[in-house]
C-alpha cells in the first residue's frame, strides 16, 4: 500500500513539472479518458495547466460550506451552460450577495444572464435588474486599443435580451431585462439603495462610467463585485485606480482568481 501511495506521489511531481496539474479521486470517479489509463488506474485525474504559472497544489473543495450548500448546487446547475464565471467566481458572487445589506441587485454585463440568473437564486426576495447591450453587432460601446487589449468588440454578440428572458422564466425567476449599453440604459429607473452589483464590463470605459453612476447609489452594507480585476484587464485595473484616487472612503480588495470586490468604508 506504502510502495502504491509513493507511486502515486512521483506521478503527480513528474507530471507537475511538465506543465500538467493531478487531483487525487475516488476510484468511483475516475477519469474515462483512455489517453491517461495509467493515472486513471491510480485513482488520479489530471488536469492540464499552464506552467507560466506557479500553481504549487489545486484548490482543495472539500468541506467548503458554500460548495455542499444544495442551493448553491441547484443553481450552479441552472446557470452553468450560460456564464463564462468559472466555481471559484460564482462562489464569490453567491456569498456576497447574500452578505449585502437590504436593497436591490444589479448584474451590468450579463451576456447569456447565467451570472445574474445565480445571484437571483443567492437572494430570491430581492429585486433584481440585469443590463447587457444585448447587439449582435458589437459587445462595447468604447475600446481603448492600448488597455482594453484582450477584448474585441464582436466577442459577446451571441445573445439576446429574449434569450435571458427565457432564462429566467426558465427558472421560475423574474428580473428587469434592460437592453443597451449602462448607464445611459439606466436612465429614468429608481436605482437607489443598491445592495449588490456584479458589475463585468470588461473594459475601461464601461468600469469607469459603471462605477461613477453606481457610487452615489449604493446602500449601506453593500458591494460591488467586479470581474477580471487584476486578470489582464488593464483598462478595469486603470478605471479601479482612478477610481480609487478621486473616492478615498472606498476601498478595493483583491479576490482570486480574477475578482476585486469594492465598498465603501463610510457605508459599512
Amino acid at each position: 500500500m506504502a510502495q502504491a501511495v509513493n507511486i502515486k506521489e512521483q506521478i503527480k511531481r513528474a507530471a507537475l513539472d511538465r506543465g500538467i496539474r493531478t487531483n487525487l479521486l475516488r476510484p468511483s470517479n475516475l477519469l474515462r479518458s483512455t489517453s491517461s489509463a495509467l493515472l486513471q488506474s491510480l485513482g488520479i485525474q489530471v488536469n492540464r495547466i499552464n506552467r507560466e504559472y506557479p500553481i504549487v497544489k489545486p484548490i482543495d473543495p472539500n468541506k467548503v460550506d458554500v460548495l455542499k450548500d444544495p442551493r448553491f448546487q441547484a443553481s450552479i446547475a441552472q446557470c452553468k451552460h450560460d456564464t463564462n464565471l468559472d466555481i471559484d467566481r460564482l462562489a464569490n458572487l453567491w456569498q456576497f450577495a447574500q452578505l449585502s445589506g437590504p436593497g436591490i441587485m444589479l448584474e451590468v454585463g450579463s451576456w447569456h444572464g447565467g451570472g445574474a440568473l445565480h445571484i437571483a437564486n443567492a437572494v430570491p426576495d430581492r429585486e433584481m435588474y440585469v443590463f447587457d447591450p444585448f447587439s449582435d453587432q458589437r459587445s462595447f460601446e468604447s475600446l481603448d486599443p492600448e488597455l482594453d487589449a484582450s477584448f474585441h468588440d464582436n466577442q459577446f454578440v451571441d445573445t439576446s435580451e429574449a434569450y435571458v428572458r427565457r432564462l429566467f422564466a426558465s427558472a421560475g425567476r423574474t428580473g428587469h431585462i434592460i437592453p443597451g449599453f449602462f448607464p445611459a440604459s439606466a436612465a429614468g429607473l429608481d436605482l437607489r439603495n443598491i445592495a449588490f452589483c456584479h458589475l463585468d464590463v470588461d473594459v475601461y470605459d464601461a468600469t469607469k462610467k459603471s462605477l461613477a453612476f453606481i457610487a452615489p447609489r449604493l446602500a449601506p452594507r453593500s458591494y460591488v463585485l467586479l470581474d477580471d480585476y487584476k486578470r489582464d484587464a488593464r483598462g478595469v485595473d486603470q478605471a479601479v485606480e482612478e477610481f480609487l484616487g478621486a473616492h478615498p472612503d472606498f476601498r478595493c480588495v483583491p479576490l482570486f482568481p480574477g475578482q476585486g470586490v469594492i465598498f465603501s468604508t463610510r457605508l459599512v
